[in-house]
């Protein structure tokens, strides 16, 4: 089996496992949530099968999440304070602010 196809096989296994363990955190039984799980596979296979498809790490969602807040907490005086809240440099600061 090729690389690519042997890191899609276990992508595919991991979406998988990590749905069922969400519903079944939720109370639905291993049964229902392997139904589920099966059920919601096909579609993304339909919906999306074929493309090539980026899924940011947690911290990228994380940081603009985090730049998002800086812009609206600034009140156009608070640069060393938002620094010290974000533990940030005053460099990094200003960059987020001009939306670099």
């Amino acid at each position: 089996m090729s690389a690519n196809r042997d890191r899609n096989k276990h992508f595919i296994n991991d979406v998988l496992d990590i749905l069922k363990a969400i519903l079944r955190k939720f109370g639905i039984d291993e049964k229902v949530s392997e139904e589920i799980a099966t059920d919601f596979l096909k579609s993304l296979r339909f919906a999306w099968g074929g493309i090539q498809l980026y899924i940011p790490k947690v911290e990228q969602v994380n940081i603009q999440e985090r730049n998002k807040k800086i812009r609206e907490e600034f009140n156009g005086h608070n640069h060393y304070e938002l620094c010290k809240i974000h533990n940030l440099s005053l460099q990094q600061v200003y960059h987020i602010l001009k939306g670099v």
